[in-house]
């Protein structure tokens, strides 16, 4: 659907170029949005969120800053959103009914914790803790 809507709006971009927005489109309609990319990194064992512009990664006990940026903190908090919602029941919640924090595990075998404005000293913040 998303690389019918670029051929019909005839937007001159490479191949590459499309096939990179298609994967961005899904990575946030259907995944943690700008966290993807870093969750399908077997070399990643954490990731921290500490703000809206600031993300680290873990690789081989190493914190690095990445160029990993969120839209703004509504677009955290909507990720946010996400990784609580995807809990098992009965643990799902809204994570603007938490007060202090949030902690989740997925799937893919990750720890998530999430602090919200509440506790998080200047935004929401999320931490996706490795295996």
């Amino acid at each position: 659907m998303v690389e019918r809507l670029l051929e019909d709006e005839r937007v001159p971009m490479t191949t590459a170029e499309q096939n990179k927005i298609i994967e961005e489109v899904l990575d946030e309609v259907l995944g943690l949005g700008p966290l993807e990319p870093l969750l399908k990194e077997a070399s990643i064992s954490d990731i921290l969120v500490t703000g809206s512009t600031r993300c680290y990664i873990e690789r081989a006990g190493k914190l690095s800053l990445t160029p990993v940026r969120f839209k703004d903190n509504a677009h955290l908090l909507h990720i946010i959103e996400k990784i609580v919602s995807q809990g098992r029941p009965p643990h799902r919640r809204s994570a603007a009914h938490c007060r202090r924090a949030v902690a989740r595990r997925f799937a893919r075998e990750r720890d998530h914790s999430a602090r919200l404005p509440s506790t998080a000293l200047r935004s929401p913040s999320a931490v996706s803790a490795g295996t």
